[in-house]
């Protein structure tokens, strides 16, 4: 092979390489936007009825029927600093919407029964996180009358929320 060959094929090599690694990256960057924006875009109106969920002291699993009007639900860990971050800005706006805490395990029930949180806190399966695209917590959502209206990742905030519970329906 002459040596100006030799080089064009290296040439080649180096873009058939460039361009997959383009691809690659551009495929993970995707993937991220998807989960991380994904939940605003696809579960907007998406009817939330009721969920089997399960009691994080016994285990036993229950099917909760998820009430009409203005609802929260709040996806959390009692291992999650975030979540735990925003619970007092939760409580502050519990009088005003109904919430639901759908918790990811491990849960500790001790710790969990210690934060004395006036709502509801149901042990979730990874199928419930998965079939609302929760990747990773805190996630909060604002449902009315059972159709998500919002989603909000992340520490939720009182701007988020006085945004939410204040604008006309």
């Amino acid at each position: 092979m002459t040596p100006a060959a030799a080089e064009q094929q290296g040439n080649r090599r180096d873009r058939w390489l460039t361009a997959a690694i383009i691809l690659i990256t551009a495929l993970l960057v995707g993937y991220n936007l998807v989960m991380f924006y994904g939940q605003s875009y696809f579960l907007k109106g998406k009817k939330v009825e009721k969920l089997l969920l399960a009691d994080p002291k016994s285990g036993a699993e229950k099917e909760i029927v998820i009430p009409g009007g203005t609802v929260l639900l709040n996806f959390w860990a009692t291992w999650c600093s975030s979540c735990v971050y925003e619970l007092p800005i939760l409580k502050e706006y519990a009088p005003k919407a109904a919430v639901i805490g759908l918790l990811k395990a491990p849960v500790r029930a001790d710790q969990l029964q210690e934060m004395e949180l006036p709502w509801a806190n149901y042990l979730a399966s990874d199928d419930i996180f998965g079939d609302f695209m929760i990747a990773g917590v805190p996630v909060t959502m604002l449902l009315r009358d059972n159709a998500v209206v919002a989603v909000h990742t992340g520490p939720v905030t009182r701007e988020v929320l006085d945004g939410w519970l204040t604008a006309p329906r």
